[in-house]
């Protein structure tokens, strides 16, 4: 089972984070929350970061702002991630 981190996952209802993970637990996928607010999303533990992750993360798919990104970068270079997903929205000149 492939293990898919949403990064700035999210508790309202609407959000893109949200209907992301739902989709995601719909299809039996293995979600990882990654919150700073909340500690449990849609009923899994939420992580506040991607170094506080117990396991391998396979997929992270990205939903925060630029300016909130820069501060998990180094994270994301250090981690095993092997595919991130910049969504509408998280992108910038300064990520790439």
């Amino acid at each position: 089972m492939k293990t898919v981190g949403i990064l700035g996952a999210s508790n309202k209802k609407g959000r893109y984070a949200r209907i992301a993970q739902e989709i995601l637990m719909e299809k039996g996928y293995d979600v990882v929350p990654i919150c700073i607010r909340d500690e449990d999303i849609l009923g899994l533990k939420s992580y506040r970061s991607i170094d506080d992750v117990p396991r391998n993360i396979d997929t992270l798919t990205v939903y925060v702002s630029p300016r909130n990104m820069e501060r998990h970068l180094d994270a994301i270079v250090r981690s095993d991630i092997r595919r991130v997903i910049l969504n509408p929205g998280t992108e910038s000149d300064s990520i790439k």
